[in-house]
C-alpha cells in the first residue's frame, strides 16, 4: 500500500579543497571506466577532480 510520507529536501554541493570558496559543478562528460567517473570543475579556480556521481547531489531525510 503507498503512503505519502513529509520529508525535508536537501542538497549537497562540494566546496573546492584547492580555493574554498568556488562549488565543484560536473562538466557533462562521462568517462567510461568501471564505475564510470564524472569529471567536476570548480566554479572559481581551475580545480579539476572527478567523482563516482555527480553533484550537486539531492538528498532527502523523513521529517520527524
Amino acid at each position: 500500500m503507498e503512503q505519502k510520507v513529509e520529508c525535508r529536501l536537501f542538497i549537497i554541493e562540494y566546496v573546492c579543497p584547492e580555493c574554498k570558496v568556488g562549488k565543484l559543478t560536473h562538466s557533462g562528460v562521462v568517462l567510461t571506466s568501471n564505475p564510470p567517473q564524472y569529471p567536476h570543475k570548480c566554479s572559481n579556480c581551475d580545480y579539476r577532480e572527478s567523482f563516482n556521481h555527480v553533484y550537486p547531489l539531492v538528498s532527502y531525510e523523513p521529517k520527524t
